[in-house]
C-alpha cells in the first residue's frame, strides 16, 4: 500500500493535479526543500500551481523504490524547463521519503 501511494504521488506531479497531490498529503505533511525552507499541506496546495506554470513541462523520472516498514524512499530525477527561460533546464537527482 505505501509504495502505491508513494507512486501515486508521484503520478499526481507528473499530470500537475495539485488537488490530487493534496489529498494524498497528511494533515501534518512537511515539505523541506534544498535550502532547509518548509512549508505545510496548506501552502504546498497553494504552491504547486506556480511551481507549474514556472515549469510546464516538470517531470519526476522513478528508477529506484526502496522500502523498510512504514519508509519508503524514491531515488530518480526530476526536471523541467523554465517557463521565464526556456534555455534554462531544471534537472536534478531526486529522493523523495515518506
Amino acid at each position: 500500500m505505501i509504495r502505491e501511494t508513494a507512486l501515486a504521488f508521484v503520478d499526481a506531479i507528473n499530470s500537475h493535479n495539485a488537488d490530487k497531490i493534496t489529498t494524498l498529503m497528511t494533515d501534518d505533511h512537511t515539505f523541506i526543500d534544498a535550502f532547509g525552507n518548509s512549508s505545510n499541506k496548506e501552502a504546498m496546495q497553494q504552491g504547486w500551481p506556480g511551481y507549474f506554470s514556472w515549469f510546464p513541462d516538470y517531470l519526476i523520472e522513478i528508477n529506484d523504490i526502496l522500502i523498510s516498514g512504514d519508509t519508503v524512499v524514491l531515488l530518480g530525477y526530476a526536471g523541467g524547463t523554465d517557463s521565464a527561460s526556456p534555455s534554462h533546464q531544471l534537472t536534478s537527482k531526486t529522493q523523495y521519503t515518506k
